[in-house]
C-alpha cells in the first residue's frame, strides 16, 4: 500500500501541485488527503474528460505538470481522439491505480 503523505510529498518535489480527478472508493484516501491539504489545488471533476481538460488548462496556464487521477477502469473514458492529441502535447502525470 502506498503511503499517501509520501506520495504527495514526492509529487510536490517534482513540481506537481495541481490535482484533479473523479472520486471513487480506490482513490478515496488520496482525494481526502489532497482536499484537506490543498483545497485550492485539488478540484473534483465530474468525469474523466473534465479531469484531463482541467489538467491541460492548468499546464497551459502554469507550465507545471498536473496530476489527473483515475482508477484503472476509467482510463478508456479519458481517451477520446481530441483528448489523446492534447495529452501528447502536455506532459500529464497520470496516477493509474
Amino acid at each position: 500500500m502506498i503511503k499517501i503523505d509520501s506520495l504527495i510529498n514526492l509529487l510536490k518535489k517534482n513540481n506537481c501541485n495541481f490535482y484533479t480527478g473523479v472520486p471513487d472508493s480506490v482513490l478515496k484516501e488520496l482525494s481526502l488527503s489532497l482536499q484537506n491539504k490543498n483545497k485550492k489545488n485539488h478540484i473534483i471533476a465530474t468525469n474523466e474528460g473534465s479531469a484531463v481538460s482541467l489538467g491541460i488548462g492548468y499546464y497551459l496556464a502554469k507550465k507545471n505538470g498536473p496530476m489527473p487521477t483515475f482508477n484503472h477502469a476509467s482510463t478508456a473514458a479519458s481517451r477520446s481522439s481530441t483528448t489523446h492529441a492534447l495529452c501528447i502535447a502536455c506532459p500529464l502525470a497520470n496516477c493509474f491505480i
